[in-house]
């Protein structure tokens, strides 16, 4: 048999394998299988040089009698086990087995003396296949087979004896590392800090491993230069992630009975091998607003890890350091940083770095690339779109999005209700400072008083048009739509339909996987063709700071957009009818009047312009203004039911301390896309099901008793 001989370099790392006779059948078989590999260990590279790695060796055939051979032949099988199969009964689904190679060594009835005798072989790892390994969610083995049919010469059975030997291959992946000291930099722009990271690319799992950090631009003089600002780190955490990635597979027959987009479904989970909290140690240079710093990080004991397997192909197994550092803005009159008051202003920045847990590394000048840093106060960032439209891909490459809360840190949950502002052209403003500024307004905070309604600021920067900001808010609510879903379909996966409604109800309720948008602000026509009073009906509504305005003060002063669109009006809407009550001939058809109720000339797109002057205690509007901050806000919420998007009372969030069970994440009094509370509606449909069932009950009299 021929093979491809490409091999790796010569490793003596271990001893050769696979040298243990397979065991003996009572009746002891006149003869015995050995496997001896030469390639030891196997490794998997894939660089320019070297594309796989060639798995060769030689089945032994030690006969001890004169025997027939029927057939001789050996397999090697890759053999992947899903720990949650996209069928959770199913052994198919469980169990994934693909035979790589076949050799067949002897294929017709041949007499053989005793002897040892040796048979070579080679198959030659692709690159893109996994490498062995044993996780959470999944395990990889490399099985080695050989099946030999024989029977003793002259013998009067005519079973023939099976001789068989099972092997397991061990597959690693070689692991390219940059080949010095890694110096990653971070530079998030809505603050001007930028974060430089050194760290040994290699992990050393039984000792401790250090990192050099610095920061820069943590002090700024904005507006008039009197004022200094100041970002003091309050707290660091690292974590040493473990990054589990796998595709589930249904088999052949669940295959046939799902649909197309139902055959498989990716699998990532993330496992802590490390972490800890720091609340000091870092030298920090005031006037020139630098922080520099060096802690250790390590593998905790008694932690189960899997080696780096690279991010090739569907399966991997890869390893990350992630850093947060949690910031508070304060500010003090220049030359008096003893007078240095905190503003209330919290980030905290979030960082991953991608490092390397194997025993086989090589040097390498390629540097994979690594996640971007986010403003976790907050958790995700802005979305990607899959964009067909060239030009709309661009343009979201350049803009910038920020949460705002009056509630923020890691073990926080982010409240639902949400103002959507959106600022036009480059602003010359601190975006995060324009959104605070509008979170603690009197508009939002007084009437949030009256009401309790908290919400968060979501700001997008980078827009050169009012269209632009509508159709990239639609697109958020679709994404955000689609994210749930999956969310939810990742949570059943594997489970009956009982089981994965009671997961539903018990365990997700409400949660969602990124900061929530209202779907709609009003219900939809069909509930309230019946009222004389139907409220707004735009389904969707943001705030639009124009291009010119510099500061909130211009904010104020000049005011700002309130644009709203989606409208929901059907037909039974634009007229309403009412009963004549004359006198009428008997046999004869009465009157009624239709009116026109001038719902039919509201406008797709509403633009409002409102004036926030009423900011600073000022009676005088702004010109040419149609309504106020606070009415504009008031009238969004008393569209919203009084059990929707009200505060929890969740203890862990209000102390940020962490908790497993948030109340405030699993509430689901919030709108769905009919304007209607979620919870509520589920509720009363449960109780009309419930209803329906009890009047189709047979009676006494129906069943004859």
């Amino acid at each position: 048999m021929t093979g491809l001989s490409q091999l790796i370099r010569p490793q003596s790392l271990t001893p050769p394998l696979f040298k243990k006779r397979s065991q003996k059948s009572p009746n002891r078989p006149p003869g015995s299988l050995e496997c001896q590999i030469d390639t030891s260990p196997i490794v998997i590279v894939n660089d320019d040089a070297t594309d796989g790695s060639t798995i060769s060796g030689s089945l032994l055939f030690n006969v001890e009698d004169v025997i027939e051979v029927d057939s001789l032949f050996a397999t090697l099988r890759v053999h992947i086990v899903q720990k949650k199969p996209f069928k959770r009964t199913c052994k198919a689904c469980k169990h994934q087995i693909s035979e790589l190679k076949r050799c067949q060594f002897i294929t017709t009835t041949t007499s053989l003396d005793p002897n040892n005798y040796a048979y070579p072989f080679s198959y030659r790892v692709p690159s893109y296949v996994p490498p062995s390994m044993d996780t959470s969610s999944v395990s990889v083995t490399y099985e080695f087979q050989a099946v030999a049919s024989i029977r003793r010469t002259g013998s009067m059975s005519k079973l023939p004896d099976i001789i068989t030997l099972n092997r397991t291959l061990p597959v690693a992946r070689s692991i390219p590392v940059p080949s010095k000291p890694l110096l990653s930099t971070r530079i998030y722009q809505a603050a001007g800090i930028e974060v430089d990271c050194s760290f040994d690319p290699v992990l050393d799992p039984s000792g401790k491993n250090y990192v050099k950090l610095t920061m820069s631009g943590l002090r700024s003089c904005p507006d008039n230069g009197e004022d200094i600002q100041f970002w003091r780190v309050c707290k660091g955490t690292w974590m040493l992630q473990e990054n589990i990635k796998n595709t589930v597979v249904a088999c052949s027959q669940h295959a046939q009975e799902g649909q197309t987009d139902e055959k498989s479904h990716a699998q990532k989970k993330t496992i802590t091998l490390g972490e800890s909290s720091f609340y000091d140690g870092w030298n920090t240079d005031d006037a020139s607003g630098t922080l520099n710093m060096e802690f250790p990080f390590f593998i905790k004991k008694a932690s189960n890890f899997t080696q780096d397997t690279g991010d090739v192909g569907d399966t991997s197994v890869t390893h990350s350091l992630v850093l947060e550092l949690q910031l508070m803005k304060e500010t003090y009159p220049q030359g008096n940083p003893y007078l240095s008051v905190r503003t209330g202003v919290g980030r905290i920045l979030r960082s991953e770095h991608r490092v390397a847990l194997s025993d086989y590394v090589r040097p390498s000048d390629h540097v994979e690339e690594e996640s971007l840093p986010c403003y976790n106060d907050l958790r995700p960032g802005p979305p990607l779109y899959k964009e067909k439209d060239y030009e709309f891909a661009k343009a979201i490459a350049r803009r910038h999005y920020d949460v705002v809360a009056s509630r923020a840190g890691p073990n926080a949950a982010i409240v639902k209700l949400s103002i959507q502002l959106y600022c036009l052209g480059e602003p010359k403003f601190d975006p995060h400072g324009i959104g605070s500024s509008l979170l603690h307004s009197d508009a939002v905070v007084g009437w949030g008083n009256a009401r309790n309604h908290w919400p968060r600021i979501d700001v997008y920067t980078g827009f050169d048009t009012v269209e632009e900001c509508i159709e990239h808010h639609r697109r958020e609510k679709a994404f955000r739509k689609e994210a749930i879903k999956k969310m939810k379909d990742d949570a059943v996966t594997g489970l009956s339909e009982a089981e994965g409604k009671e997961k539903l109800a018990t365990k997700i309720q409400g949660k969602e996987p990124l900061p929530h948008i209202v779907p709609s602000w009003c219900e939809s026509a069909r509930f309230v063709e019946n009222r004389w009073w139907v409220g707004d009906l735009y389904k969707s509504w943001i705030f639009v700071i124009p291009a010119e305005r510099s500061s909130w003060e211009d904010v104020i002063d000049h005011g700002l957009l309130q644009v709203k669109f989606d409208l929901d009006l059907s037909p039974a809407l634009l007229v309403s009818e009412s009963q004549l009550f004359i006198n009428t001939p008997d046999g004869e058809d009465g009157w009624v009047l239709v009116e026109k109720t001038g719902l039919e000339n509201l406008k797709p797109v509403d633009i409002l312009h409102i004036c926030a002057r009423g900011e600073r205690g000022a009676s005088e509007s702004t010109p040419g203004s149609d309504k106020t901050l606070f009415n504009a806000w008031y009238d969004a919420t008393t569209q919203l039911r009084g059990c929707t998007y009200m505060p929890t009372g969740c203890k862990g969030c209000r102390t940020n301390e962490p908790h497993e069970y948030c109340e405030q994440e699993m509430d689901e009094h919030f709108n769905d896309e009919d304007g209607q509370c979620l919870a509520c509606r589920r509720e009363e449909e449960e109780e009309g099901r419930r209803r329906k069932q009890q009047n189709e009950q047979p009676t006494v009299n129906d069943v004859g008793l």
